[in-house]
């Protein structure tokens, strides 16, 4: 419980910190030459306590469309989730994003379960190339989340936190 209070007060402090550094940071890049869009994406993604392979594509301007196999630890999930970007800057921005998915645990004790989860959140997602122009178009990005899942065995409610790295093309 000691870990969970430090990341979660991590990850608030990074939630409010890291867009303030952002928007300075954006100001003194003005200069730097354009990049090319991207519209696609592979990497991994977390939305804990379930992490794998994500695959991302733009819809539009501010629609993401992303899937997530996630299948390492005991909570493995399919999901889907749709990103709306609500703030865009040249090297960051700002989304929300839903999510409904099929959560599977299994554990020693319990047999495996499946169940329909949704869940809802926001985050920020910040552009490598902001450091070095010449850096590959990689994206990473970390968020906060709550989900909703009504497993029969246990009902399992939470307050998710992800992370994720994606190469953007």
């Amino acid at each position: 419980m000691k870990n969970l209070t430090f990341l979660s007060t991590l990850l608030l402090f990074l939630l409010i910190a890291l867009p303030v550094h952002l928007h300075a940071q954006t100001q003194d890049t003005t200069s730097q030459a354009e990049l090319e869009p991207t519209r696609f994406g592979v990497g991994f993604q977390s939305t804990w306590p379930a992490w794998g392979l994500s695959g991302m594509m733009d819809i539009n301007e501010t629609i993401t469309a992303q899937a997530i196999l996630g299948f390492f630890g005991n909570f493995t999930t399919v999901s889907g989730r749709g990103l709306y970007h609500f703030r865009q800057e040249e090297f960051w921005d700002m989304y929300g994003y839903g999510m409904l998915g099929l959560w599977r645990y299994n554990t020693r004790f319990i047999t495996a379960e499946s169940s329909l989860g949704i869940g809802a959140g926001a985050g920020i997602q910040y552009d490598w190339r902001a450091l070095d122009p010449n850096l590959p178009p990689i994206y990473w990005n970390i968020e906060l989340g709550i989900s909703f899942f009504n497993f029969e065995h246990y009902n399992f409610n939470f307050i998710s936190f992800g992370t994720g790295v994606h190469y953007r093309f």
